[in-house]
């Protein structure tokens, strides 16, 4: 039919390997690239580590078992950090964040924000969102599998 046959033909500069689209990832091959342009972009602050304790376990097999140090980790990236990165770009906090039309895109523009008190008035401030919720990694691979239980939690910027 004819509208199949225009959309796909809206679809060729897509899947054009050598057009605008046809390699988004290009020059984010490595970890150290795409750390790099996050950094630049998007202003990302870097995570820091806090050692909580340690012990010490058998690892290898057979006659190469060594007894080596684990270290029980934490991450976590400063809200401090992450504010002034924020404040530095003030062209982002003054034009808003709320939508102009009927789609819902966070929670910005659902209805319990638009009716809250502090949401409801026209001024500009700075609206920080924190999350948290438990989330449980599985290792189901191996002879010893293992369950770590991990506290995730994330900040969005609102307003």
């Amino acid at each position: 039919s004819q509208v199949s046959d225009e959309i796909i033909l809206s679809l060729d500069p897509v899947f054009d390997v050598d057009g605008q689209y046809g390699r988004p990832f290009k020059g984010l091959e490595s970890e150290y690239r795409q750390l790099k342009y996050f950094k630049e972009k998007f202003a990302m602050v870097d995570p820091k580590t806090i050692v909580l304790g340690s012990e010490r376990k058998m690892r290898g097999s057979g006659s190469k078992r060594q007894c080596v140090e684990v270290k029980d980790e934490m991450k976590y990236i400063p809200l401090l950090s992450t504010l002034e990165r924020l404040l530095q770009n003030r062209t982002e906090i003054e034009k808003g964040h709320k939508s102009k039309d009927t789609i819902l895109r966070d929670y910005c523009d659902g209805r319990k924000f638009s009716k809250h008190p502090l949401c409801s008035v026209s001024i500009q401030w700075l609206q920080v969102f924190l999350y948290y919720d438990d989330l449980e990694l599985c290792n189901p691979l191996g002879s010893t599998s293992t369950t770590d239980d991990r506290l995730l939690g994330t900040t969005t910027r609102g307003g």
